[in-house]
């Protein structure tokens, strides 16, 4: 339950930072760099909420990181790596991993 919420926190971070990279009230640099607090605000909670117990199945974190909320962080290398980690079999050399190939 308090990784689902650690999620949401996150989603709320996220939204601002698309809304404030194209804020044109506030200079370039100020734009970027609240942008980018924001966002990177939530990349640590998500990269929090995969040590909690509701995600440890990556595959459930992976599925919330599908969500639209996250789009204006997509682009983030740190969010592609989070995804790569998620996405990356816990245990590759399983039979279930062969199996899918």
């Amino acid at each position: 339950m308090l990784g689902s919420m650690v999620v949401a926190i996150a989603a709320v971070h996220a939204q601002p930072s698309a809304a404030l990279a194209r804020d044109h009230g506030l200079s370039q640099s100020n734009r970027s760099g609240r942008a980018d607090t924001e966002a990177a605000k939530a990349m640590k909670l998500l990269e929090s909420a995969w040590s909690q117990p509701y995600f440890q199945d990556p595959a459930r974190l992976l599925q919330e990181l599908k969500d639209s909320d996250f789009d204006p962080l997509r682009h983030r290398p740190d969010f592609q790596s989070l995804a790569a980690d998620l996405a990356f079999p816990t245990d590759p050399f399983s039979a279930d991993v062969d199996a899918a190939e």
